[in-house]
């Protein structure tokens, strides 16, 4: 009978419960959880940024592809009409018509090109150094100098 005692006894060991480790947390705890939170809000935080620049490089490309299409149709109405015209001064017209054309969607590229760069840099100051935001001196004269540079 000893030996069967024996052999229930760590058995019976096993069934206690096991006590919860209740000493005192290490100094410094709540720091670590704050830092800790507010690196998680920020990881957060740039990936909003990171989607929002995404989701405007996809409605760029959008209207860029659009713009081509545009660029199409119109070479595609001049060569249809340089192919019925029926005398040199109507192809000397056409041929004008649309250099006009032309240069009119150019510029308007350029604005659009502008723009679109001038919403990009700001979206992305986020990720650069505080002294080179979008609202700092520094940001606001390189973006006046771009818009120079493109009404040249």
């Amino acid at each position: 009978m000893a030996n069967r005692t024996e052999t229930t006894k760590p058995s019976q060991q096993q069934a206690q419960p096991q006590t919860q480790d209740r000493s005192p947390k290490p100094e410094g705890a709540n720091e670590m959880r704050q830092a800790a939170n507010l690196g998680l809000k920020s990881l957060g935080e740039m990936g909003d940024r990171q989607r929002e620049i995404l989701d405007t490089f996809a409605q760029t490309t959008r209207e860029w592809v659009g713009r081509a299409a545009m660029e199409t149709e119109l070479v595609s109405e001049t060569m249809r009409k340089l192919g019925e015209a029926r005398s040199l001064p109507d192809l000397v017209n056409m041929q004008m018509e649309f250099m006009m054309k032309r240069t009119q969607l150019m510029a308007e590229d350029t604005r659009h090109v502008i723009s679109d760069m001038q919403r990009l840099l700001s979206m992305g100051s986020a990720f650069m150094i505080p002294g080179m935001q979008m609202g700092s001196q520094a940001a606001r004269d390189m973006t006046q100098r771009m818009g120079q540079a493109g009404a040249r």
